[in-house]
């Protein structure tokens, strides 16, 4: 595993060939879940670090928010990119 420069732990996909963040990939179904009942895409939904710890990848602390909510907790401007 790696570090991104967002400082974040990556695993990488090899079917795909690309790091992913490991706290998006341990609550992929439930930002997919979260995406679908607010009918929006995947990339609006950001996973949340409820102890706001980059290192603490625990289940129980990952919370999938859509992208506004997140914002707002963190005081961000998230583009639409």
């Amino acid at each position: 595993m790696n570090i991104d420069k967002g400082g974040y732990l990556v695993v990488t996909d090899l079917n795909f060939k690309v790091d992913i963040p490991i706290h998006r990939y341990i609550k992929r179904k439930e930002a997919k879940q979260l995406a679908q009942e607010l009918n929006c895409g995947p990339f609006d939904i950001r996973i949340h670090h409820i102890d706001e710890r980059k290192e603490n990848n625990c289940w129980n602390n990952l919370e999938p928010l859509h992208k506004d909510k997140y914002s707002e907790i963190h005081g961000l401007e998230i583009s639409n990119k």
